[in-house]
């Protein structure tokens, strides 16, 4: 469900993820609503999935995700990251420049 928010946000600058390959099956196709109320849940999914079908975007069909949640644990993951890096416990087969490069803004 994150990559298809990442998709959505990145791919179409939308809320909207609908998966051109059609390999991917039809749990990546989601159409979101962002929350910053702290009594939603981190991700809730909709009673009905969203079939793709831009008449049908009411809010059964949506996946909603509590934003300021998802940032503590994406911010959670870094930290972990950073010191798996450090102590050695994690290993990259990309290099550190490449990834720099790739995910990161500053230099």
């Amino acid at each position: 469900m994150i990559e298809a928010l990442r998709n959505a946000l990145v791919h179409s600058y939308s809320l909207v993820n609908i998966p051109s390959n059609q390999d991917h099956n039809e749990n990546s196709r989601h159409i979101f609503t962002l929350s910053a109320f702290e009594d939603t849940p981190l991700i809730r999914y909709p009673d009905i999935s969203w079939d793709g079908n831009f008449n049908n975007k009411t809010q059964n069909r949506s996946t909603t995700v509590q934003t300021n949640r998802l940032f503590d644990e994406i911010e959670l993951i870094v930290q972990n990251v950073r010191a798996g890096v450090r102590d050695g416990s994690i290993k990259s087969r990309i290099k550190l420049p490449e990834l720099k490069a790739l995910y990161t803004i500053r230099r």
